[in-house]
C-alpha cells in the first residue's frame, strides 16, 4: 500500500478508471484482472494492491507489480507517490498490461474485488488509523 496525494476530487475518479485498465491479461482466454485499486481512507489515498484489499500474502512480485503502476501513473502526473521510499524497495517489472479505453470493451474483466471487499478494507484501515493515533 502507497500513500499518494491527488490533486482534485475529479482526478480521483479518473485514477479510478485508469487502474481499472491496469493489471494482468490472460490472452488465451482474453481475460483481464485488475491488480491495483486507489482508496480514500480519512482525506488521505492509497494506491492498494488487491491481495492487501483481500487479505493475503504479498509476494515480491505483487510489491514489484504495486510500484510499476504506481511509478506509471506517477509518471502521467495523475497523483504524487509519498511513499517513495517503499515504492524504491518493491522494485520494478519490465512491463505490466494497459488496455486502452477502446480495448477494455474487448476483454472479459475478472473481478477479484468488489464493493463489499473495498468498504471492509477501508473500515479495517480506518479503526487501525484511530488506534495509532
Amino acid at each position: 500500500m502507497l500513500k499518494v496525494k491527488v490533486e482534485s476530487g475529479d482526478k480521483f475518479h479518473i485514477i479510478m478508471e485508469t487502474l481499472s485498465r491496469i493489471g494482468v491479461t490472460k490472452k488465451e482466454t482474453n481475460q483481464f484482472f485488475q491488480s491495483t485499486y486507489i482508496v480514500k481512507i480519512e482525506n488521505l489515498s492509497y494506491l492498494v494492491y488487491y491481495k492487501e484489499i483481500l487479505g493475503k500474502e504479498m509476494k515480491p512480485l505483487d510489491y514489484a507489480r504495486l510500484g510499476t503502476i504506481a511509478k506509471i501513473v506517477q509518471g502521467w502526473g495523475m497523483f504524487v507517490v509519498l511513499d517513495n521510499d517503499k515504492m524504491a524497495e518493491y522494485g520494478f517489472l519490465p512491463s505490466v498490461s494497459i488496455l486502452s479505453f477502446e480495448d477494455k470493451k474487448k476483454w472479459e474483466k475478472v473481478e477479484n474485488i468488489g464493493t463489499p471487499e473495498l468498504k471492509k478494507f477501508i473500515s479495517y484501515m480506518k479503526n487501525i488509523n484511530k488506534t495509532e493515533q
